[in-house]
């Protein structure tokens, strides 16, 4: 797995990509990962993905918006999305365990948020380099194949280059494009962090390094709380996320 992992993750820095390590089986890192790779979310290369697959070969990776310079449309609810299936045009997807992750190269004014249909349903997140003023000092990230959440595998389906993949035959590499007018019409921007982007294990540390989506995988949260779901004062959530 380990040599999986170092193939694919030096592929995306190839590509101008930003990789960060995640814990083993989850979506975020915490601390106690962070010091073990002494990791400062700040530079990334070849030698120090090596080191940290010397560490934990089996670690979980992300992508990072902000240095990438992408922009990805996370579904988590695609039974809210068929009347509008076929107007995507194909884009670099990954398989998610409950949707799919869709890149698109960023737009400068790209804002993370999160997609409603015209009915008002709950699509998932929109994320993007920059962040809404109450985020403004966290990043947006996703979850990478072949990071594997819940016995749950993310990989490519529609590959940004073919060698991403291994299944036979291999689909042909699909190239970044912008955003469609259409999604961008779906796109809300919260004026408060709503219930489904709480802060990931470590408060105020790697934790809110994490996405902030829904239950799929994510800019910065932590238990998968749907966000059409009412939850009374004091309950406790579910803390295990599955994407």
């Amino acid at each position: 797995m380990e040599q999986g992992i170092l193939k694919i993750a030096l592929n995306y820095i190839e590509r101008g990509w930003f990789v960060i390590p995640l814990n083993l089986g989850e979506k975020w890192i915490d601390s106690t990962l962070g010091n073990r790779l002494n990791w400062d979310g700040i530079t990334q290369t070849e030698e120090e993905i090596r080191r940290w697959l010397e560490i934990e070969p089996n670690l979980n990776i992300g992508i990072r918006m902000k240095e990438s310079g992408l922009t990805v449309l996370d579904i988590d609810h695609p039974e809210h999305l068929k009347k509008k299936t076929d107007e995507f045009e194909r884009c670099p997807t990954v398989m998610t365990p409950k949707g799919w992750h869709h890149y698109y190269t960023a737009s400068p004014d790209d804002v993370s948020g999160q997609l409603w249909t015209e009915e008002g349903l709950f699509l998932g997140d929109f994320l993007a380099p920059s962040q809404p003023p109450w985020r403004e000092y966290h990043q947006a990230y996703v979850v990478a194949p072949p990071s594997v959440v819940n016995n749950h595998l993310y990989q490519w389906i529609e590959p940004p280059v073919s060698s991403l993949i291994s299944s036979r035959p291999t689909p042909p590499a699909v190239p970044l494009g912008p955003v469609p007018d259409w999604i961008r019409g779906l796109i809300r921007i919260p004026d408060e962090p709503p219930r489904s982007w709480v802060d990931g294990p470590d408060e105020g540390e790697y934790g809110y390094d994490d996405k902030w989506d829904e239950d799929d995988d994510y800019l910065f949260y932590g238990p998968d709380v749907d966000p059409d779901e009412e939850f009374e004062e004091g309950e406790e959530v579910d803390d295990e996320r599955s994407d």
